[in-house]
């Protein structure tokens, strides 16, 4: 492998005179060692460039370059970072292949799908977005990918638009502020809530955990709770909710230890449940980032599998 497609040639020539042969059917490509990132665009103007010699049965009619991925964006279609692959410079694509675009001077890998007139880069990786092609000012593609390693599929051209709709779907979704989440998780425990009066501190513990609240803001826990729900009958006695704060209690909910809290062993489960089902409603990712992070964490999570909530 070399920097200089010159010094290929005479690195070939060099081998022929010690009396090694080189086959005449290896030909020269250009090979980008850097690699061009299957996950969000890269200028690939600034990548480094080698010179490599294939043979001339992976050659098409159409000109060839070689690469190594970089990225996780593609790995449903078990292309992984590292992976050196060949790519066709054609115009001869359709929905399904795997192909290099470029998007105003970036590259990017990813499965091809079209929609009417529209072009989609779409990723073999729940984590990566479509991407629109017309959104740029120059977009076009590159080439396909033909080769590699190993095999890579094309996808189907009926799945690549189903997952194309859904993903637009989720993108024009309207997005639920953390406060309309709060109100719904509230909304699905009001029924705990009126039979048990107290159990509003677990509502007003999960509001601090998710930064609703100020810790202390007694008052502007019942003026948020009498926004959600006008004209309503809870008679949140304050008074009460403030004597729980005390103990584990006064800590956030991943923190909350049965032997040091400020209500026995059966109700504590109770408030537990109550307080982090709430907290989870708001941030579904709570239980995981809280667990294991201590022992409290990982007992706490261990809890919450035995409530089978």
């Amino acid at each position: 492998m070399t920097n200089n497609f010159d010094d290929l040639k005479k690195i070939t020539e060099l081998i022929r005179s010690t009396g090694w042969e080189v086959d005449d059917d290896m030909v020269p490509i250009p090979h980008f060692p850097c690699g061009v990132p299957a996950g969000k665009p890269f200028d690939i103007c600034e990548l480094e460039k080698k010179w490599v010699l294939i043979p001339r049965s992976l050659l098409g009619n159409h000109p060839i370059f070689s690469l190594v991925v970089k990225g996780d964006s593609m790995i449903g279609a078990d292309m992984m970072d590292g992976d050196e692959v060949f790519v066709e410079v054609t115009e001869d694509y359709s929905s399904g292949d795997i192909v290099v675009a470029y998007l105003d001077g970036e590259t990017t890998i990813k499965y091809l799908c079209k929609k009417g007139d529209q072009m989609w880069l779409m990723p073999a990786n729940n984590a990566y977005k479509p991407i629109d092609m017309s959104k740029y000012v120059e977009s076009w593609i590159m080439g396909k990918v033909e080769n590699g390693r190993r095999q890579y599929a094309r996808a189907s051209t009926m799945a690549l638009l189903n997952k194309l709709e859904e993903e637009l779907k989720k993108m024009e979704a309207p997005v639920m502020s953390l406060e309309d989440k709060a109100r719904e998780a509230v909304a699905a425990v009001l029924h705990d809530l009126k039979k048990r009066k107290r159990l509003w501190y677990c509502v007003y513990r999960a509001l601090i955990d998710a930064t609703l609240i100020d810790k202390g803001d007694y008052e502007g826990f019942r003026s948020l709770v009498d926004k959600w729900f006008p004209g309503n009958d809870f008679k949140i006695n304050l008074r009460d909710i403030s004597k729980l704060a005390v103990l584990s209690f006064d800590k956030p909910i991943a923190e909350w230890v049965e032997d040091n809290a400020p209500v026995g062993h059966t109700v504590f489960f109770i408030y537990y449940k109550v307080a982090t089902s709430v907290i989870m409603a708001i941030d579904p990712l709570w239980v995981y980032r809280k667990k294991g992070s201590t022992k409290t964490g990982a007992k706490l999570a261990q809890n919450w599998n035995k409530t089978g909530t």
